[in-house]
C-alpha cells in the first residue's frame, strides 16, 4: 500500500485537492509532482512521531492536516508550464510557509469547504511557527525528508537537467550537501529521536554514494 493509499483512508478529500495543486508541478531537483509527494512523506513521518509523543486523536489529526499542506504557501509559484520554483530564494521574495497570514489564505482557498475557521487557524498557527510541540514535529519531519536517498533522487534529477555528472554531483553531495545536513541536523532538529534517525539516513546514503562512486571507476572489480 502506498503512502496516498495509505492516508486516503482519513484524509481523502484533502489529498484529493493537494495532488489537484501540486501533482503535476515539475521541480529541477525532484522532478514531476515531488511537492505533492514530500507532503505526503512529511504528513506520514508526522503520524509516526505524534504516536511516538503520545499526541491525542484531535491534535495528532490536526498536526497531519498541517504536515500535508505545510508547503502551501509554494501554490502560487506553479507556472503555466506546470514547473513550479521551490527554492529558498523564492520564498523569501514571493512568501513562505513562515508567513502565517499567507499561509491561512490558502488554507481558506482550499480548505473552507471542508474545514471550520478554528481548525485552518489551528493549521497555520503550527505550518508558520517553531513553538508548539506539533510545529516541531512539523520541523523535524521536513527536515528528515531532506536527510536520505530522497535526497539522493534530488540531487540526480537536478544533475540530469543541467547536464551534470555522476562523479560531480556525487562530490557535491560530500562537499557540500552533506555538510549542509550534518549542521541543520545537529541544529535544527527538535527530538533526540530525529536527530539519531537523521544520522542513520546520511550514513546510508555515504555508503550508497561510495559504492555508486566505486562502481562508476570500475573500483569493485579486483
Amino acid at each position: 500500500m502506498n503512502l496516498e493509499t495509505k492516508l486516503a483512508k482519513k484524509y481523502k478529500k484533502e489529498i484529493g485537492i493537494l495532488k489537484n495543486i501540486f501533482g503535476e508541478a515539475t521541480e529541477m531537483a525532484g522532478g514531476k509532482g515531488h511537492r505533492f509527494f514530500h507532503q505526503l512523506r512529511v504528513a506520514h513521518y508526522c503520524e509516526g512521531l505524534a504516536h511516538k509523543f503520545n499526541l491525542n486523536d484531535e491534535r495528532r489529526n490536526i498536526l497531519v492536516l498541517s504536515a500535508l499542506f505545510h508547503d502551501i504557501g509554494k501554490a502560487p509559484r506553479i507556472r503555466e508550464d506546470g514547473t513550479l520554483d521551490g527554492s529558498q530564494k523564492a520564498d523569501e521574495k514571493q512568501g513562505s510557509h513562515m508567513d502565517r497570514d499567507h499561509v491561512l489564505d490558502l488554507l481558506n482557498k482550499y480548505l473552507c469547504n471542508l474545514h471550520n475557521e478554528n481548525v485552518l487557524n489551528k493549521m497555520a498557527d503550527i505550518i508558520s511557527s517553531q513553538e508548539s510541540e506539533e510545529s516541531k514535529i512539523l520541523c523535524d519531519a521536513d527536515i528528515l525528508d531532506e536527510v536520505g536517498l530522497v535526497n539522493v533522487w534530488k540531487m540526480f534529477t537536478f544533475g540530469g537537467a543541467f547536464k551534470v555528472n555522476i562523479e560531480e554531483t556525487i562530490e557535491y553531495y560530500f562537499d557540500e550537501d552533506r555538510p549542509r545536513l550534518l549542521k541543520k541536523s545537529e541544529e535544527i532538529l527538535h527530538f533526540d529521536y530525529s536527530k539519531e534517525l537523521a544520522k542513520q539516513r546520511i550514513q546510508k546514503t555515504d555508503d550508497m554514494l561510495n559504492a555508486l562512486i566505486a562502481e562508476s571507476q570500475g573500483r569493485d572489480i579486483k
